[in-house]
Formats: structure tokens, sequence, C-alpha cells
């Protein structure tokens, strides 16, 4: 009987621990004015990679987007957000 609880609880904690580390992690998708080339990309990319968390991002220059991933358990803000985009010279438009 105690053996059943035990495996069962440790079950019970590794999919809370799986859902957890999901969970923490935030995505932002910035709709950013003014993308237009690869060397648009880097230099926004270089100014979001700067924000503390930040753990992987992505340009799409057609739809003039970037997603930002960061860490578990890191968040940011809009104002962050859009401080970056601007050092990189665009207007951020959006996010969600």
């Amino acid at each position: 009987m105690i053996g059943k609880y035990i495996k069962g609880s440790a079950f019970a904690v590794g999919i809370l621990f799986l859902m957890g580390g999901v969970a923490n992690a935030e995505t932002y998708t910035l709709r950013v004015d003014g993308l237009a080339c690869p060397f648009c990309a880097y230099g926004i990319e270089k100014q979001l990679g700067k924000l503390p968390g930040v753990k992987k991002l992505k340009t799409n220059i057609k739809s003039g987007t970037v997603t930002v991933r960061t860490a578990k358990g890191k968040k940011l803000t809009k104002g962050q957000m859009s401080k970056a985009v601007k050092r990189a010279g665009f207007s951020l438009r959006s996010v969600k």
C-alpha cells in the first residue's frame, strides 16, 4: 500500500516538474516597424539578446515580427522590449 503511494507521488511530482518547466518560460511576439533585411534582423536580435533572461530569438522579416523566448522564471516588460527595439533603430508596434 505504501509502495503504491510513493510511486504515485513520484509520478505526480515528475509531471508537475515537467509542466512547471514549460509554464515558467515566457514567449513574446513583437510586431516591429521597419524590418526589411537580414542586417535589420541582426541589429534587433543583438539588442533584444542583451535583455536579462532572453534565451532564444527568431526574426521573421516577411511578417515584421520577432519572437522572444525567455529562460524559466524570467519575464520581460513591454518597456524593456520597447527600449531594446528603439536602440536598434526600430519602432515597437505591439507585443503579444
